[in-house]
């Protein structure tokens, strides 16, 4: 009874997550360049120390959920300001926070007081490693080369994914990546200037997962309910044998 309702347990903590990963996503269906998060649900052994003399047993593994947002692209939207901007395959925009670089797919720019290029979350956009500061009316090109009225003034540092690379989410839009960044090749980068790519949720899809993750928490939860009955009774039972 003691393993049935740690395995109805895991189940509600493992739905629950997947239930809090869907509504993060419905909520940022209509964030710019927002990747919507798969929920992975992996088996890890959970240290179970051992009495001397003890017969050996299965180790003991715990559900973990973990996210990772899925890099599908979403569509493009016109919106006729010069320095929005969207990316059209792959690659990441980079932001300086005080962190450390952060990349993003959100191509929400503006220009702060003193003219610097800045991202929505108001972290300097990286142009050529460091940041830009325009005096003239900007525009950006496909090559994601700036310009400051007719002349250029660096060009935006747009990456890619080494291998083996890892994003984490990292709040404002941003992702952290672990695992190293590779600098595009000209020839790989397209920007629409005066357009924003949409997120890549599904709301369709994402309230059909929430449906079956709210299901499947109330089947464990009953199914706990069902061992903890069972496990008083059989407790009842044996306190009452003379």
């Amino acid at each position: 009874m003691i393993k049935a309702l740690d395995s109805s347990r895991q189940g509600m903590q493992v739905n629950l997550r997947r239930h809090e990963v869907t509504a993060n996503n419905l909520a940022n269906a209509n964030t710019p360049g927002f990747r919507r998060e798969l929920a992975h649900v992996t088996a890890m052994e959970r240290p179970t120390p051992m009495a001397p003399g003890q017969a050996t047993q299965l180790p003991a593994r715990d559900l973990v959920v973990e996210g990772a947002p899925h890099l599908g692209g979403g569509a493009l939207n016109a919106t006729g300001n010069p320095l929005d901007a969207a990316l059209s395959g792959k690659g990441f925009f980079q932001v300086q926070s005080p962190e450390g670089p952060r990349l993003t797919r959100d191509g929400s720019f503006t220009l702060d007081s003193q003219g610097v290029l800045i991202h929505s979350s108001g972290y300097p956009v990286m142009v050529d490693g460091g940041s830009v500061q325009l005096s003239d009316i900007p525009s950006i090109l496909p090559d994601g080369t700036i310009l400051n009225g007719e002349n250029p003034a660096g060009q935006l540092s747009i990456v890619g994914l080494g291998e083996g690379t890892r994003l984490f989410r990292d709040g404002e839009n941003l992702f952290r990546a672990e695992g190293g960044t590779e600098e595009l090749e000209v020839g790989e980068i397209q920007v629409a200037s005066g357009f924003l790519e949409g997120s890549n949720v599904d709301p369709i899809r994402e309230m059909v997962n929430m449906i079956q993750a709210f299901r499947v928490y109330e089947l464990n939860q009953k199914a706990a309910h069902a061992a903890d009955e069972t496990l008083q009774i059989a407790v009842n039972r044996v306190g009452s044998i003379r």
